[in-house]
């Protein structure tokens, strides 16, 4: 946020809708992106008449689960939806609740995150000038959502499976640690600072994410960027984006893991296929880029300009 005009709001004043009001028509935007639709502040701009120029674009990361939540929704945010210019979301799954809430499809635009793809550059071709690495990686928080106990006994699955296993290697920081301590072949560290994360990724084969539930999953477009092959769960929203099944990596069940375990098991047995597969998961990574996105968000904001307000 170095040279940003950020304006943080004091507790007492982050509720405040004519506060809010009052910081927002001062700086007389022609955008407005806001960050969901949970705060009563931001949603009630929308109504605002010094704004009624302004394209409105709800940022929205929550990925469509078919849930009885999200197919009533229309019914309680319906009229706020209709004021919007427009929905950015991550990807496919996005797409398809923005539509289950009746936003035209020329006003939905997927590519909503991004990632500094620039930090990764070399890894790969660093990684394709030795003997690849057999090594699975887990990269995120040791946090309850990423169901690490599926993943530590996808894994002991994988050890019984094959003659010679690779070994597991986490990094993060979380209260679900013990989850993966004493595990045999599971080597557990600690929290990697994100400049750090292209020499740990170098020294990897696989990367692993088993989460139960995922908005979409930076750290997949991360490890696929660095040219990592990527095994995660139909949970995780990044899926449909970004893997494509055994050209870049696998998808598995969720909470399901044997099939953590089979997916580990085939990523071992064609050994000889991750050097292309990485290459493939970086191409799949790119369009995610810092700069991409920033050149997808311009071009939403003018097209959104020259489409005629919905309010």
């Amino acid at each position: 946020m170095d040279r940003l005009p950020v304006r943080f709001l004091e507790e007492g004043r982050q509720q405040d809708c004519a506060a809010v009001a009052k910081f927002v028509t001062e700086h007389r935007p022609d955008v407005v992106l806001m960050g969901g639709w949970a705060e009563r502040p931001y949603r009630e701009l929308v109504w605002n008449d010094e704004l009624k120029n302004c394209r409105m674009i709800l940022a929205m990361d929550t990925p469509w689960k078919g849930t009885l939540r999200q197919y009533l929704a229309r019914l309680k945010i319906g009229k706020y939806i209709d004021r919007l210019a427009g929905i950015f979301v991550p990807g496919e799954r996005g797409v398809k609740f923005a539509r289950h809430l009746r936003m035209p499809a020329e006003r939905i635009f997927p590519g909503m995150l991004g990632f500094d793809y620039r930090l990764f550059d070399g890894v790969l071709e660093k990684r394709l000038g030795a003997p690849w690495p057999k090594r699975f990686v887990y990269l995120g928080r040791y946090s309850v959502e990423k169901a690490l106990d599926v993943l530590a006994a996808g894994y002991a699955i994988y050890r019984k499976s094959v003659a010679d296993p690779w070994p597991l290697c986490c990094y993060g920081s979380g209260a679900m640690q013990h989850l993966l301590e004493g595990q045999a072949g599971i080597e557990v560290n600690g929290w990697v600072h994100p400049a750090d994360q292209p020499e740990v990724l170098l020294r990897q084969g696989v990367s692993v994410l088993t989460s139960w539930t995922e908005a979409w999953g930076i750290a997949v477009a991360e490890a696929m960027g660095a040219g990592l092959p990527m095994i995660c769960t139909e949970a995780v929203g990044a899926a449909p984006d970004l893997i494509r099944g055994e050209q870049n990596g696998l998808i598995v069940r969720t909470n399901d893991s044997a099939d953590v375990g089979r997916a580990m098991k085939w990523m071992h047995e064609h050994y000889e296929q991750l050097p292309m597969m990485g290459r493939a998961a970086k191409e799949a990574a790119a369009p995610f880029s810092a700069q991409n996105w920033a050149r997808r968000f311009e071009e939403m904001a003018r097209g959104l300009m020259e489409m005629k307000a919905r309010r």
